[in-house]
């Protein structure tokens, strides 16, 4: 029997086996994962990681995240009165093993042969006298200029050590929340390795949630404009369609989770698998144009041989390819930061300050 005649005479088999994998798919996807954590993807014997879990190892693996609060002086009245009230209720907080802010760093002195450890800030200033005071004060201090409060005190930080008891949807909802409790007119950004793993989280999910609809909408759009049939459409969308689903349920079959990178899967699916209905489609139109005399059977066997092979061999570049990535060679992060900044040198000063924010 010819290969031909085998699509012919099977062919609810094929579309009822396909159908079933399809739907089968569905109970994998519900288990997909996740992976934020950015560590992870570095490898295990690089010498920045390396020296990271000794680290950890030695003085623990409560992780740092910083609020930074930006106004026009840090100093002033109401914003170190919200910083005081916040620090407050983070100290008080069980989540969190540390918290270091103007309010809880020390002064260190040296009077008539004693060390004297003071706070930074012993009381909030009224008046803009007692506010330059203070300010000279935390310009003599090293433990909290430049380190809490920047040069200029237009940016001062809160730091916090979270515990590794808490899972980062609830340790940044309880951030967030102490933030609208205490409200006020500075900018707070968040950053850390819980805020970013629960953004990237986020993000993930939303941006496949966004993109793979669009890139399917186009993908439909462009398949009518150049069709012009509703066979010539649904057929290829529909093989695009049943391929992202399988592909992306393997990823749990395989006990792997989906990463940062992995989020352009299903995107890269629709132009990878777009192609091999297009061409069937493309073949079906010649030969019913062209060919009136003959059956539909007939159009579909004889584009399938003559199609088959130019198929495989296409499939076949492609899966080269892509398996191309996994030895491509990545520029070493060290040589990144040597290049940069001997490109940084070659420019004026202003345009490399500008340079660095731009990057930045």
């Amino acid at each position: 029997m010819q290969k031909g005649l085998f699509i012919i005479k099977y062919r609810w088999w094929i579309i009822l086996i396909t159908l079933v994998l399809v739907s089968a798919s569905f109970i994998p996807l519900t288990r997909v994962s996740i992976n934020p954590d950015l560590e992870s993807y570095l490898p295990d014997n690089i010498p920045a990681k390396v020296n990271s879990d000794k680290i950890a190892q030695i003085f623990g693996d409560n992780e740092m995240m910083m609020l930074v609060f930006e106004t026009e002086d840090v100093l002033s009245l109401s914003t170190l009165t919200r910083m005081q009230a916040l620090s407050r209720e983070f100290n008080k907080m069980s989540e969190f093993d540390n918290v270091m802010s103007l309010f809880d760093a020390r002064s260190i002195k040296g009077e008539e042969g004693y060390m004297l450890v003071e706070p930074v800030i012993k009381a909030i200033p009224q008046s803009p006298e007692e506010r330059e005071i203070l300010r000279e004060e935390i310009k003599s201090n090293d433990l909290a200029y430049k380190l809490i409060v920047s040069d200029d005190f237009r940016y001062s930080l809160i730091i916090l050590y979270a515990s590794n008891l808490v899972d980062d949807p609830t340790l940044m909802q309880l951030i967030n929340q102490k933030l609208e409790d205490h409200p006020g007119e500075e900018k707070v950004s968040i950053n850390g390795q819980p805020f970013m793993r629960n953004e990237a989280n986020q993000k993930i999910g939303r941006d496949i949630l966004l993109l793979l609809p669009i890139g399917l909408v186009l993908m439909f759009f462009f398949l009518w404009i150049s069709f012009k049939e509703k066979r010539g459409v649904l057929l290829p969308f529909s093989v695009v369609v049943f391929s992202i689903f399988i592909a992306m349920a393997l990823i749990p079959l395989f006990g792997w989770e989906l990463s940062i990178i992995g989020v352009l899967i299903p995107i890269m699916m629709i132009a990878i698998a777009n192609n091999y209905g297009v061409y069937f489609i493309t073949k079906y139109q010649e030969l019913n144009a062209t060919r009136t005399e003959i059956s539909m059977k007939q159009i579909a066997v004889e584009s399938y041989d003559y199609l088959k092979n130019p198929v495989l061999l296409c499939g076949l570049t492609t899966i080269a390819g892509i398996l191309g990535l996994i030895v491509h060679i990545l520029l070493n992060p060290r040589k990144i930061l040597v290049i940069f900044t001997r490109k940084l040198n070659m420019l004026p000063a202003r345009s490399g300050i500008m340079a660095c924010k731009n990057i930045f």
